[in-house]
């Protein structure tokens, strides 16, 4: 392997995946302006904020069923074979 996992680059990844969940990336909203657009369906916070985790525990759950067809052990597919 040229790269090793290690916990640096980890958490380089993490770093990066949180920047870009709470910045946004372009073409898509960030954490705020989601966070705004779902407080704006009632007056209720605590319906709205479960409106939201169904929404992304869906599309969650959609990627993994895409990206990981075929294989019942846990583990993804190896992609290079």
């Amino acid at each position: 392997m040229k790269n090793p996992l290690t916990a640096v680059t980890i958490q380089h990844a993490l770093d990066w995946a949180y920047d870009k969940a709470v910045n946004g990336v372009k073409g898509l909203d960030t954490a705020q302006e989601i966070a705004e657009s779902y407080m704006k369906e009632s007056n209720n916070p605590i319906n709205n904020a479960n409106s939201l985790i169904r929404w992304q525990n869906s599309k969650a759950i959609t990627s993994g069923f895409i990206t990981g067809p075929g294989r019942r052990d846990g583990h993804a597919r190896d992609a290079s074979r």
